[in-house]
């Protein structure tokens, strides 16, 4: 995690902070909600503030990179995006038969991108070459000679 950060960083990872606080206090006391809806809200704020709060490397530990404030917007964005959409793209459409668009697809697969990115910031590259090993594995599957 990072040591030092400046006053605007600062002031964006409390805002942040401030902003999932409110939200999981309304949606756990206003009653019944969506649990998949509410991750997918958390995801939005919690997302960028890992990816301003882990340094990429050892090396640039003391300060924040204009790429993690790229990536931090982006997954911010995308994480939005989704939220909003969330019901007309999970709820709205027949599984398996109906396309996907090409909006679904990008943001289907900037999503786990970035939440990989944070995986290896946070627990390193062994944790995250097995993730991606699993994800290969079940990409590669119906293609493999020998099943299981």
């Amino acid at each position: 995690m990072r040591k030092g950060l400046g006053r605007r960083t600062l002031m964006v990872v409390r805002a942040l902070l401030l902003c999932l606080i409110v939200y999981n206090l309304y949606a756990f006391t206003r009653g019944g909600y969506d649990i998949f809806g509410h991750m997918v809200a958390n995801l939005v704020f919690i997302l960028p503030l890992g990816l301003i709060l882990f340094p990429q490397s050892k090396d640039a530990a003391d300060r924040v990179g204009w790429y993690d404030y790229l990536l931090a917007t982006v997954s911010f964005v995308v994480g939005f995006v989704f939220w909003y959409n969330y019901y007309d793209w999970i709820f709205d459409r027949m599984w398996l038969a109906s396309s996907l668009s090409t909006e679904q697809i990008v943001f289907g697969v900037t999503l786990p991108v970035l939440i990989l990115e944070l995986v290896k910031r946070c627990y390193g590259k062994p944790l995250f070459l097995l993730v991606l090993v699993f994800l290969v594995y079940g990409v590669l599957y119906p293609y493999l000679p020998l099943r299981i």
